[in-house]
């Protein structure tokens, strides 16, 4: 056996394709919500598959982002090793404990963490989600040791950490 820890390598382009689709998507809506015509075949699109698509985009490139952030710790800590730098990024905010009006900066691997242990993933819109566009914030929600969080986070910082996550590997 070699010496590496590990035996694969992420398919970086796969992973940022879908880091691209899921930044196109949020970027995107409020231009395909803006037809006036309600049964625009768009919008029904849109309607019929932005949740799903969003879950699933965000699911994907958080389990490849921590697996890339897990394979790549090693190098990313160690000084002498300049071409791979420490990846410090925020994303959004924590909510850690709901009861507790306290709030923190949402980093990147927490990020990822939140995303896969999320039990619900809100985007954050000002009306009725069929009728209005989705924001580039999204609300996930989940409990860790009994305690019930919120993390707001920034879909267009999210996507720049990720794009930096796998480009300076």
């Amino acid at each position: 056996m070699g010496g590496s820890r590990h035996n694969y390598q992420l398919n970086s382009a796969t992973v940022l394709r879908d880091v691209y689709r899921l930044a196109c998507m949020v970027m995107a809506d409020k231009a395909v919500m803006s037809s006036s015509e309600t049964s625009d075949p768009l919008r029904e699109l849109r309607n019929r598959f932005a949740e799903d698509e969003l879950v699933h985009l965000l699911a994907a490139t958080a389990v490849a982002n921590r697996i890339q952030l897990e394979h790549m710790s090693d190098l990313r800590a160690d000084p002498a090793e300049l071409s791979f730098s420490t990846l410090l990024h925020c994303c959004g905010k924590l909510q850690p404990n709901v009861e507790k009006y306290e709030f923190e900066d949402l980093t990147f691997r927490e990020a990822c963490n939140k995303i896969v242990h999320a039990t619900r993933i809100v985007a954050q819109t000002p009306g009725v989600p069929e009728e209005t566009p989705m924001g580039l914030t999204l609300t996930l929600r989940g409990e860790k040791q009994d305690k019930t969080w919120i993390a707001h986070l920034d879909v267009v910082e999210y996507a720049r950490a990720s794009v930096q996550n796998f480009e300076n590997a």
